[in-house]
């Protein structure tokens, strides 16, 4: 994030890559517990204050993990950024909203609406250029056959 990025850097820099350096440290120089973070933040005067009792600071990390995902940051740099060690851990604090499953609707549905080749893919006459600029002497796939490509130059996507 923008915002703290000097901040982050200036701590890197004071601890001179020394491997047991934390990027943030308790009040005694220590490591941030659980108990020194909802003391720090007077989390639970907070949330009493809210109305909110129920929320505990964990769903924080499904929410900003969340939040991220949506905003496009794909799901392996997430799993980096949680400290997590598999993507299928990753995946379980990711929570889609009604609006995004509406969304990924709407993107399938411009997807199945785009045109299409009537015909499919085609071969070229020989000796025209390709797209390199190169002629070629042979009949080219106007579209390459891929793995999973079915003979006909479609591409086999039944599961």
């Amino acid at each position: 994030m923008a915002d703290v990025r000097d901040l982050v850097q200036h701590r890197i820099d004071a601890v001179q890559g020394r491997e047991d350096a934390r990027l943030s440290t308790g009040p005694r120089g220590g490591r941030i517990t659980t108990a020194v973070l909802r003391d720090a933040t007077h989390w639970d005067e907070v949330v009493s204050s809210l109305g909110l009792e129920h929320l505990r600071r964990h769903a924080l990390r499904h929410t900003g993990l969340t939040w991220m995902a949506d905003a496009g940051v794909p799901v392996h740099v997430l799993r980096v950024i949680a400290g997590h060690g598999s993507l299928t851990t990753t995946q379980r604090y990711l929570h889609p909203t009604r609006h995004s499953i509406t969304d990924a609707g709407d993107a399938l549905t411009a997807h199945l609406r785009a045109p299409r080749s009537p015909n499919g893919p085609h071969a070229r006459s020989a000796g025209t250029r390709d797209h390199t600029g190169f002629s070629s002497s042979k009949a080219r796939w106007a579209v390459p056959p891929s793995k999973g490509t079915a003979p006909h130059g479609r591409r086999d996507d039944r599961i």
